[in-house]
């Protein structure tokens, strides 16, 4: 019994180790290859190129003609092809654009202000991802964002309970962070070199706003954010991508803290007064394949 499973094995190695296949594409061109799938529209197959072993396909219209085991002798080895993978298991993008947050502006804002606090809505956004591919479509990774946005003006003024003014500035320097595990899926194009990136994240969002009314405050807050990103990665070279992406998150702030520089107050809000962080992102930026 020994000696047979001996000797199937030493079938098998053989047939993989030295029988190759034969792709002749339309234009005449011949091909010495491993074939590892047919199906209706594609055929996949790996080959041997300047010493390096890649993993492609072509589209059956452009094969004229295909033969298993036609070669007696190949280029590739099984255990070239056991241990070669052909795709990138590692995506780092790095990445910036425009932002817009979604919310609307609440009917408690005098009509004076209505610009100042519509121009905030608008602002920039940088980030940056880190993902890592269990096989060429699925997998999962990590994913910093961080919007900014501001906007300041002159001879505004405060008012006491006594009817007493004090004229000076108003200022916001927002900032609004998320920062979460996300689950990545990658759908390469036919020939492999560019790729549509979906996925989502689940994670921290850090909400905090450097505020002059007169007087300087800060306003603080926290909450949970998930994330939606759709991306298109366009391969410049090997192992350098460059990258559109169009990003949605989304948050709530319950409450926040509030410190005037001589006390902290946490302020909780209401059911109709809940501060949407939702907002878009457009961003471009250089990814790297690993």
């Amino acid at each position: 019994m020994k000696k047979l499973l001996l000797l199937v094995a030493g079938v098998v190695f053989t047939l993989f180790s030295f029988s190759q296949d034969l792709i002749v594409v339309n234009s005449g061109d011949s091909i010495n290859c491993i074939i590892t799938r047919v199906k209706k529209e594609y055929i996949y197959f790996t080959f041997n190129h300047n010493e390096e072993i890649r993993s492609t396909l072509l589209p059956v219209s452009d094969v004229s003609y295909y033969k298993k085991n036609f070669f007696n002798t190949g280029e590739i080895t099984f255990d070239k092809i056991k241990t070669q993978k052909n795709y990138q298991q590692i995506r780092i993008a790095l990445s910036g654009g425009y932002s817009y947050l979604t919310a609307r502006i609440g009917d408690s804002v005098p009509n004076d202000f209505r610009d100042y606090v519509k121009n905030l809505k608008s602002g920039f956004n940088v980030g940056g991802d880190l993902s890592y591919y269990f096989n060429e479509t699925l997998g999962i990774g990590f994913k910093y964002n961080l919007f900014k946005s501001s906007n300041a003006a002159d001879n505004i003024y405060v008012e006491n309970f006594e009817g007493e003014r004090r004229y000076g500035k108003m200022s916001d320097n927002l900032n609004i962070s998320f920062i979460g595990p996300a689950f990545c899926t990658r759908l390469l194009n036919n020939n492999r070199s560019n790729a549509l990136i979906l996925s989502t994240a689940l994670g921290y969002m850090g909400y905090k706003n450097d505020k002059v009314i007169v007087d300087r405050y800060k306003m603080t807050g926290n909450t949970l954010g998930v994330s939606f990103d759709v991306g298109y990665d366009m391969a410049i070279s090997d192992n350098v991508y460059l990258g559109i992406q169009l990003t949605f998150i989304s948050g709530t702030l319950a409450e926040y803290k509030w410190d005037n520089g001589n006390s902290i107050e946490t302020i909780k809000l209401g059911k109709d007064e809940l501060e949407s962080l939702n907002r878009f992102d457009l961003s471009v930026g250089i990814r790297f394949g690993l």
